[in-house]
């Protein structure tokens, strides 16, 4: 934080517009909740910034929700553990891991095939004092769904290798304009365990992408997030392009290949309306420009943001679309009780599969509804329940369920 800061000690030219982004560029250390004040100087003209900061070298939280399918356990259960700055150098190092935790036979979540389970590490660190960043993140998350004496038991491994640099083109409290630029070294391979040990597809991927992240206050208290991403598949580095995949061991998608390139669009927006009632919207959109998506590259809409009565990731294609609105209230039950949220929603989506085959839908549309509330206490804690109905093509029936996903910050 000294070195952010310094350059404004004694320089008579700078700007309030200087000032703020050496603030807002201070206040994204890792864990620094900071607080300042302006008064006036002893000398004539002169200025003083007081800055009072609060360090917490470690810091986490834990998750919990039920937002599975039935075949993953619906349970989920999460830790992350942060380390800022302890060397000093404004850097974090994270650990995070997540999955159920069962010991059934074969599902183990220290197992090699556990039913659920993903972890996660890395780090970040400032390069400069103008907001430069670098972060590195190593991933690697197994599936192994139920299965009955019907069918055999498969089981899917996913690794990642992420190298970012990000850069705050712009930051300031009304408006902060970031860029990123990644390279993504990935696998996926997906197998038969159970009864014997035969493997199904495999994808190696090299995936280079670049991105602009906006977020900007809007008239009457609210906001908006907005960002646009591009990406581009290499054939380097032993990537695994279609003319390396057989009938043996394919691809995990038909028409798949190495190099590809796509394009990805966000939008998250808050507005009040009145006092204690505000409008969401969320929007999320991917085009696969024509192109056969490997799984990893693929466009969901069963999320918790999205069409959320349906199990994660139900439902994917090479392009898609999504929309959800929220209309969000607040509702003060006591003085004694933090305020309770409640919402409602509708929410619509569609994805596309280029090259289809014989047995694949082109188009899949899905549509939801619902009410939720969400709960925030001072001790850290964010609570959220849901009720939905969902019915997509991919269902004979309409699905109803009811979610809940609790986060513990430490």
């Amino acid at each position: 934080m000294d070195a952010l800061l310094a350059p404004l000690v004694g320089d008579k030219t700078v700007t309030l517009r200087q000032i703020e982004r050496r603030l807002m560029l201070s206040s994204d250390m890792p864990g620094l909740t900071l607080s300042s004040t302006i008064t006036a100087g002893s000398q004539r003209g002169g200025t003083v910034l007081i800055i009072d900061g609060q360090h917490r070298p470690v810091t986490g939280f834990l998750t919990v929700d039920n937002l599975l399918s039935r075949e993953l356990g619906r349970l989920s259960f999460g830790i992350g553990i942060d380390f800022n700055s302890v060397l000093g150098a404004g850097e974090t190092i994270y650990l995070r891991a997540s999955g159920l935790p069962n010991t059934g036979r074969k599902t183990s979540v220290l197992d090699p095939t556990p039913r659920n389970r993903a972890l996660a590490a890395g780090f970040a660190l400032p390069l400069g004092t103008d907001g430069l960043n670098i972060s590195a993140e190593y991933t690697d998350a197994r599936l192994a769904p139920r299965y009955d004496g019907t069918r055999p038991g498969i089981a899917s491994q996913f690794e990642r290798l992420s190298a970012r640099v990000q850069y705050p083109l712009v930051r300031s409290r009304a408006l902060t304009l970031g860029s990123e630029l990644a390279l993504d070294v990935q696998r996926e391979r997906v197998r038969i365990f159970d009864p014997v040990d035969l493997p199904l597809s495999e994808d190696r991927q090299r995936v280079l992408r670049a991105g602009l992240d906006l977020v900007s206050r809007l008239p009457g208290g609210g906001y908006v997030v907005a960002s646009v991403k591009g990406a581009v598949g290499l054939d380097i580095f032993n990537a695994r392009s279609a003319d390396e995949a057989s009938p043996i061991l394919p691809l995990s998608r038909a028409g798949s290949d190495a190099a590809f390139q796509k394009l990805e669009f966000g939008l998250d927006a808050v507005q009040p309306i009145v006092p204690d009632l505000s409008l969401a919207i969320t929007g999320r959109a991917q085009s696969g420009l024509g192109q056969a998506m490997s799984n990893a590259e693929q466009f969901g809409i069963a999320t918790a943001r999205g069409i959320s009565p349906l199990p994660s990731g139900l439902i994917q294609g090479d392009s898609g679309h999504l929309v959800r609105g929220e209309l969000r209230g607040s509702l003060q039950i006591a003085r004694t009780v933090p305020p309770v949220s409640p919402y409602i929603f509708g929410a619509h989506g569609s994805v596309l599969l280029d090259q289809p085959t014989f047995f694949e839908r082109r188009r899949t549309d899905a549509s939801a509804y619902g009410v939720g509330a969400r709960l925030t206490l001072p001790a850290g804690i964010t609570a959220s329940t849901e009720y939905g109905r969902a019915s997509t093509d991919v269902l004979a029936d309409s699905t109803d369920r009811l979610t809940f996903s609790i986060i513990a910050q430490f």
